[in-house]
């Protein structure tokens, strides 16, 4: 299944606030597609065409997903806080399982070519750079461990709810856990993550 995002208007990192301009201006526009298990959203923007997950260990999973999509989103981030992403498609998600590969437009101010400039850690003293830069950026971002507590839709959780109509409810809501959640790296090292990534500059 592939599943179509709107524009992200706003990004929050540990680095910057990233604003996001969305009027004509001079840009450096670059389509990133990704293998793997990469999601922008945990559950809710799908519930409407999948439904929420029906199991905690795919709702566990998608978010496991999610992670590294905000990971990326900061690696990215890190270099230049102005950006801004469209077009995002994931393709392979299903009610109760992580996307199977994500695709977006990425763009950075054409007037800060700096934010595209990263050094190569494999050759010192050698720089990557445009859609080089991008492709390194993410791949650093996939091929590292995530483990920190999270928020996630956990199908097993009953929440008792009252009301002034009702003294009890035959099924109560479901509802969120906030646990340690465990993203391993989906690729061993760079050179494999990149292989699974592909940039192109318009």
């Amino acid at each position: 299944m592939k599943a179509t995002f709107g524009r992200f208007h706003h990004f929050y990192n540990k680095y910057n606030i990233i604003k996001i301009s969305l009027g004509p201006l001079n840009m450096l526009q670059y389509n990133v597609t990704i293998t793997g298990a990469v999601d922008p959203d945990r559950d809710e923007k799908l519930a409407g065409t999948l439904g929420m997950p029906t199991t905690y260990a795919g709702s566990k999973d998608i978010a496991r997903s999610n992670m590294r999509f905000h990971a990326i989103i900061d690696q990215l981030g890190y270099w230049g806080p102005v950006f801004k992403i469209t077009d995002i498609v994931v393709t392979g998600r299903t009610q109760n399982s992580a996307a199977t590969s994500i695709s977006f437009s990425l763009e950075y101010y054409r007037d800060r070519p700096s934010y595209l400039k990263i050094e190569d850690s494999s050759n010192p003293g050698t720089y990557l750079e445009g859609a080089d830069a991008v492709k390194r950026m993410i791949a650093l971002a996939i091929s590292k461990d995530y483990n920190q507590n999270y928020s996630f839709w956990d199908p097993t959780v009953r929440v008792t709810r009252t009301n002034t109509n009702t003294t009890s409810e035959t099924t109560p809501p479901r509802g969120w856990a906030y646990e340690q959640v465990d993203a391993t790296k989906l690729y061993a090292n760079i050179a494999a993550a990149e292989a699974a990534i592909t940039v192109t500059e318009n």
